[in-house]
């Protein structure tokens, strides 16, 4: 159990490289712990399972943490990146959404393993006051603005997704594309889980998902991108730059 005043911190990974070019993407995932689970002030902690183990080893959530390209890879703006079923056609690479579109996606949750999925992102928005009051943020950015994010996904594909983690990243101006944040406990408010099971052909699901914004950046919009080097769909929002201070880091007296 880790005592109040301190953050269970997670390990991360960051690869980086000129937003000119190609998108820079910074992979690592914050894990949120319930005050309760940590102990209070001087404590020694409480009983239980804590729900650290929600996250692997490297702090990443499974298949969104960790994009690899395909054998035959395909780069850049080739809308041909993945095969996917007949009838479906794939939003092109590179391509800049508004909110409240829908692009059809695909990407490889698996080796042997094609996901298909039309998305419709309607909202990128800071979370509201007091949504994180006792709870605990560790791994990277901790000095970060917490963002709800909202989307609908239908499963347009062939096989079940259950349990998979879609490859959504907030797009920060300091080209940084962000992974959602994984709970130790249930979070009401905005989930942020997994796609849900069942989740067959034909199945859809309305999700929220919590990133972290490091203070001081401005949230560029929502992007998906399966892998590094394919360049990435944007639905793109106008946001203010996120405070300044380290006050507003979820958990932080």
């Amino acid at each position: 159990m880790t005592p109040s005043r301190r953050r269970a911190v997670l390990p991360s990974r960051r690869l980086s490289r000129r937003l000119s070019r190609r998108t820079a993407a910074a992979l690592g995932v914050a894990l949120l712990l319930p005050l309760a689970a940590c102990g209070g002030d001087g404590g020694t902690g409480g009983g239980g399972d804590d729900g650290a183990g929600t996250a692997d080893a490297t702090g990443s959530a499974p298949g969104s943490a960790t994009p690899s390209a395909p054998t035959s890879s395909a780069t850049g703006r080739d809308a041909d990146y993945l095969e996917v079923p007949s009838g479906v056609t794939l939003t092109q690479p590179g391509a800049r959404l508004a909110l409240g579109d829908v692009a059809t996606i695909a990407w490889r949750p698996a080796a042997e393993r094609v996901g298909v999925l039309a998305v419709r992102v309607t909202a990128v928005q800071p979370a509201p006051a007091g949504a994180f009051d006792g709870w605990l943020v560790g791994g990277a950015d901790v000095a970060a603005t917490p963002y709800f994010v909202t989307t609908t996904v239908e499963n347009v594909g062939e096989g079940d997704l259950a349990g998979q983690d879609v490859p959504l990243y907030l797009l920060r101006d300091d080209a940084a594309l962000v992974p959602a944040s994984r709970f130790g406990a249930e979070f009401p408010a905005c989930p942020s889980t997994a796609l849900p099971a069942p989740f067959g052909p034909g199945a859809s699901a309305t999700q929220c998902q919590v990133h972290l914004a490091a203070d001081g950046t401005t949230v560029e919009g929502l992007a998906f991108q399966p892998w590094d080097g394919l360049e990435p769909v944007v639905w793109e929002v106008a946001a203010a730059p996120a405070p300044s201070t380290p006050s507003s880091a979820p958990g932080t007296p």
